[in-house]
């Protein structure tokens, strides 16, 4: 499709995404992957709002630009820090993109722990298990501090 576009001349101009040392074709894969869910999140979110708001924004003379600004926006914005959150603790644990498409060296932190855990050698177990722990604490503390301000979030609105 890009050499049809003629944004490459052959096939094997195209830039690799696999095993790149940037990491483009995972950030690529988990934004592909992702965006579905929090697209889902954000519908269910406006379907429970409805219109009424935006309705009296638009009575009001709100431009097309302010209602989104001032009245949808806002609503989102819980449900996009919630979607984000699960993202990026789904995102952090995940092994099997990063192995898949990933370098062998420099590897993401579940990876390690993955490759330590299959490791022939059965005394890198407890690395493994140390890194797993690291990653369940990291998570546990994102979930926490989301928590935290959710909690004050509803406490300053009541």
């Amino acid at each position: 499709m890009a050499a049809l576009a003629g944004l490459i001349n052959q096939p094997a101009d195209f830039p690799a995404l696999v095993f790149d040392p940037w990491a483009i074709g995972i950030i690529l894969e988990y934004v592909w992957k992702t965006t579905c869910f929090t697209g889902l999140i954000l519908l269910a979110t406006l379907q429970g709002v409805g219109n009424d708001l935006e309705t009296a924004a638009q009575n009001l003379g709100a431009s097309r630009w302010q209602r989104f600004r001032y009245v949808t926006l806002p609503l989102l914005t819980p449900s996009m820090v919630s979607a984000s959150v699960l993202v990026f603790a789904f995102t952090f644990g995940a092994f099997e993109v990063p192995l898949l498409l990933g370098q062998r060296f420099p590897s993401m932190l579940p990876v390690l722990a993955y490759r330590s855990y299959v490791d022939v050698d059965l005394n890198a177990r407890p690395e493994a298990m140390a890194m797993n722990v690291i990653i369940t604490l990291l998570i546990g503390v994102l979930i926490f501090v989301y928590m935290r301000i959710t909690d004050q979030t509803l406490r300053r609105e009541r």
